[in-house]
């Protein structure tokens, strides 16, 4: 059994994203999160940096007026850009903001949580996840790293041809 998560079980309603060497399509998987998430105001994934500097969709003003104003709103979970240092990825952080209301709403939060590992690729038993401290993110950690593109395009432009992968 491989300790590296390379072929997600893929609801039927979306397409298989794997790349086909061992990585998940970072765009595709962009194009699933934003379909499944921007409609309920959630930010799912980053291409920056934080909240409301993601290079997404999340960081346009007309979405924050329709952004989750309890609970969990954005998934640190990077594709591309400056924080974009290897492309294993071992878990994310979910980000809420109010605590008492992510606890008295733990289970409808927790199912947000599996949503969103849903459209990944992943499923009951792939991840953890706990109810977190007060003041701490929750914390969903994958039971196998999840590989992503190596080489996403924010590097292939700004790197050009010199850039090549760490062919992890």
């Amino acid at each position: 059994m491989s300790d590296v998560c390379v072929t997600p079980r893929c609801p039927p309603r979306i397409p298989m994203f794997n790349t086909g060497v061992g990585r998940y399509n970072n765009e595709v998987i962009a194009d699933l999160l934003f379909a499944e998430f921007e409609p309920i105001g959630i930010a799912a994934y980053t291409c920056c940096c934080k909240y409301l500097c993601t290079g997404t969709y999340a960081d346009e003003d007309e979405w924050r007026k329709t952004s989750r104003k309890n609970g969990i709103y954005f998934f640190r979970f990077t594709l591309d850009g400056m924080n974009y240092f290897n492309n294993k990825r071992h878990g994310v952080y979910a980000h809420y903001c109010d605590y008492d209301y992510l606890i008295h709403e733990w289970e409808s939060e927790k199912k947000i949580v599996e949503r969103w590992c849903n459209a990944i690729g992943l499923y009951e038993g792939d991840y953890t996840v706990e109810q977190p401290e007060q003041g701490k993110a929750v914390w969903v950690e994958f039971n196998k790293p999840y590989l992503l593109d190596a080489d996403p395009t924010y590097y292939r432009e700004l790197l050009g041809s010199d850039y090549e992968s760490d062919g992890e």
